[in-house]
């Protein structure tokens, strides 16, 4: 009998969306976060019937343009590969899934509500939550039906701004993962 590890996670849900910067005034490959004032929060339970960490083969795998240390688990449920999550410098948190992702936050705002970056021909989301007690960025985007998110806590700054554009870059640049080997190892076990 499989143990089923239950994680909860927090679900922020935004009451109001600011509109983002002027796309006039935007340069190519410029990250644009979008203001996000968020005044709720939800719980949900993710089912996973198995973790283990991404060995440094996998991480490269994984993560092929990604230049800094880290590290992560991935997740399955029922045999499936459920999500991968990991941290880089203790505050970013990356996470990718098979087109879908354990959603923070609805971001379909509408149109006119949210401005999408372009990154290298990859159309990005950014938000900007500035909350006195837990402020945060995030950028989401898909290559090859893979979700990827870079979320960085407590700090909205413009070098943080520049850190979460630059780890956005650095991995659409190294190409989608490669979860093959992932899917071996959950086989193998």
């Amino acid at each position: 009998m499989k143990k089923l590890l239950l994680l909860t996670a927090l679900i922020l849900l935004p009451l109001t969306a600011c509109i983002g910067a002027d796309p006039n005034d935007t340069a190519p490959n410029q990250l644009i976060f979008n203001p996000v004032e968020v005044t709720s929060a939800l719980a949900i339970t993710l089912a996973i019937d198995a973790a283990q960490p991404l060995t440094d083969e996998q991480q490269r795998a994984v993560f092929p343009g990604l230049d800094t240390d880290f590290a992560a688990d991935v997740y399955y449920f029922n045999g499936e590969l459920s999500g991968i999550a990991g941290y880089v410098e203790g505050e970013i948190w990356l996470t990718l899934g098979r087109g879908q992702l354990w959603d923070w936050f609805d971001h379909n705002f509408g149109p006119g509500h949210s401005q999408r970056s372009e990154i290298h021909s990859v159309e990005v989301t950014a938000f900007r939550v500035n909350r006195t007690s837990q402020p945060f960025l995030q950028a989401d985007f898909t290559m090859d039906n893979i979700v990827y998110r870079v979320r960085l806590r407590h700090d909205t700054s413009e070098a943080a701004q520049a850190r979460v554009a630059e780890l956005v870059e650095q991995i659409i640049l190294g190409g989608p993962a490669d979860l093959s080997t992932l899917m071996e190892a959950n086989t193998n076990d």
